[in-house]
């Protein structure tokens, strides 16, 4: 996959309609940084591996980072990246 079919994705996890180039290359940007920040922790995810699992926690933590009012990312996304970083690279991952 793409860092660009990831966006689309993302967007359609988040029930995000518009294609407007500006969003979508935001979206894009703090997708891929989220992404890093599950494999920083310990994960293993790739634009090549990504499941659905995997693809709506990086929607989670976009949406986070979209309504910050604070400095953390939420607790749900917290529980699912951390289930990431745990199993690190995992082939028999669902």
């Amino acid at each position: 996959m793409t860092a660009e079919e990831l966006t689309e994705k993302v967007k359609a996890a988040l029930g995000i309609l518009t294609d407007d180039a500006d969003t979508n290359n935001q979206l894009r940007i703090k997708a891929l940084a989220v992404m890093r920040y599950i494999n920083n922790g310990g994960g293993a995810v790739t634009l090549d591996n990504a499941s659905e699992y995997e693809i709506q926690c990086i929607a989670l933590g976009v949406n986070d980072l979209l309504n910050q009012n604070g400095t953390e990312f939420s607790e749900g996304f917290k529980a699912m990246a951390s289930q990431l970083q745990l199993r690190g690279d995992d082939s028999d991952k669902v």
